[in-house]
């Protein structure tokens, strides 16, 4: 079993050791998960960022109304 490693991309084991399929399974499922885990950190810090701004200009606004 030959396996092509993008250079962004660590190896699941080691290159000659082939691991067992459910083992596989475990670790992708758990990359899987971190990824996810990351974008809705990043989703979640892009739209506090949007409200701060958002309030920011409407605060702006309203000083120059006032």
């Amino acid at each position: 079993m030959t396996t092509i490693a993008l250079p962004l991309v660590r190896p699941l084991r080691s290159e000659s050791a082939v691991g067992s399929a459910p083992d596989i399974a475990a670790v992708m499922a758990k990359r899987a998960k971190d990824v996810r885990l990351r974008v809705l950190v990043a989703m979640g810090l892009a739209v506090i960022a949007m409200l701060f701004f958002l309030l920011y200009g409407a605060l702006d606004a309203w000083q120059i109304i006032a």
